[in-house]
C-alpha cells in the first residue's frame, strides 16, 4: 500500500469510521436531485417565459408542442433537451427552438 507523508494509507477514508455515512449522505443527494427534477416538468407558460414569445403564433406552436409531449406522440426529453439548447441562445430563441423542434420531429417520424 501507497503510504503519504503522515504515514497513513494512501486513501485516509477507506477505513475511516465516516465512510458509511459520507455515502449515504451522497446518495440522499442524488436521490433528491432526482426527484426534484422529476417533479419540475416544463410547462407551456415556462417555456413561453425562457423562449421570449412574443406573439399569438409562437405562444400557439409552444402549445401545440406541448400537446404532442402531453399525447405522447414525441418524447419528453425532445422537447427539454430543444428547449434547454435554444435557451443558452442568446436571441432569436425562440426561433432556434422551432426549426430544432420541425428538424427533429421530422427526424423521428
Amino acid at each position: 500500500m501507497r503510504k503519504n507523508i503522515l504515514g497513513r494509507g494512501f486513501w485516509p477514508c477507506y477505513r475511516s469510521r465516516w465512510l458509511a455515512p459520507c455515502l449515504l449522505a451522497m446518495l440522499a443527494l442524488v436521490l433528491s436531485v432526482r426527484a426534484t427534477n422529476a417533479a419540475e416538468r416544463l410547462t407551456a407558460d415556462t417555456v413561453k417565459a425562457g423562449l421570449r414569445t412574443t406573439t399569438v403564433e409562437e405562444d400557439g406552436y409552444v402549445d401545440r408542442i406541448l400537446a404532442l409531449v402531453n399525447q405522447g406522440t414525441i418524447p419528453y426529453s425532445m422537447l427539454e433537451g430543444t428547449f434547454q439548447w435554444a435557451r443558452r441562445k442568446s436571441h432569436h430563441k425562440f426561433q432556434y427552438f422551432k426549426h430544432a423542434m420541425d428538424l427533429r420531429i421530422a427526424r423521428n417520424e
